[in-house]
């Protein structure tokens, strides 16, 4: 019996050599940002972002497969693509916080990447993970947390390109909406971002910052303001 013991606590102790968790990367979180790290691709890589539990993953699933505890304290991650490939995820935990990452897949010891959300109390990190959540939901269509309304509102032009705003968004006292804008000339029209915000109050971010929108191409531009609570 003890002979039994002993030999799984050796097999035990091999697998954790031949795994090789590596020491732990920490990260603060920063909403609106992309954590860039490395992951191992033959070894054990975990991913955790205390106090918080991570619930959600979102990704290109054919490039990893995911492990979870039961505590939902941490997830797992293992590479499916090549040795200098790279992953973009996004975790969300289950205060709503979401952090994007890009992971290169890299030849060596397992990776622990510790997302300290601590941080994440302030007003201001409040703030920038709600903005962040919102530009996301508007680029994939989606109302997520937000009351969204639809409906046409033409604006004025802006650098000879005909817009209208075909959607708004809205989560207390940040207000989004997602412009229709089309090209109506023969000329390839570069927009800016930070130009097209000028025509409105308090803006927080706006998405594409730039982008060449060719003859009669439309394209959409998501925009993020900051009113005033009622």
């Amino acid at each position: 019996m003890r002979v039994n013991k002993l030999l799984r606590f050796i097999s035990c102790l091999v697998i954790i050599c031949q795994v090789g968790i590596g020491k732990g990367d920490v990260y603060q979180y920063t909403a609106g940002s992309i954590i860039k790290g490395e992951i191992s691709k033959t070894g054990l890589n975990r991913l955790s972002n205390p106090p918080y539990k991570i619930t959600q993953v979102t990704g290109d699933e054919s490039k990893y497969r995911l492990k979870h505890d039961e505590d939902g304290l941490n997830i797992y991650i293992m590479p499916l693509c090549e040795v200098g490939k790279d992953i973009e995820i996004s975790i969300r935990n289950n205060a709503g916080f979401v952090q994007d990452l890009l992971l290169r897949v890299s030849d060596t010891k397992g990776k622990v990447i510790v997302i300290d959300g601590h941080s994440a109390n302030n007003p201001e990190q409040l703030r920038n993970s709600i903005l962040s959540r919102m530009l996301r939901a508007m680029k994939d269509d989606v109302a997520d947390i937000f009351y969204v309304q639809a409906g046409l509102l033409q604006i004025s032009d802006t650098g000879g390109l005909k817009a209208q705003q075909i959607k708004t968004y809205q989560y207390k006292n940040l207000r989004g909406g997602i412009f229709e804008l089309r090209n109506p000339t023969r000329e390839i029209v570069n927009f800016s971002g930070k130009i097209f915000a000028r025509g409105f109050d308090k803006v927080i971010g706006v998405y594409p910052d730039e982008v060449a929108i060719m003859p009669k191409q439309k394209v959409k531009v998501m925009l993020v303001q900051e009113i005033k609570d009622k």
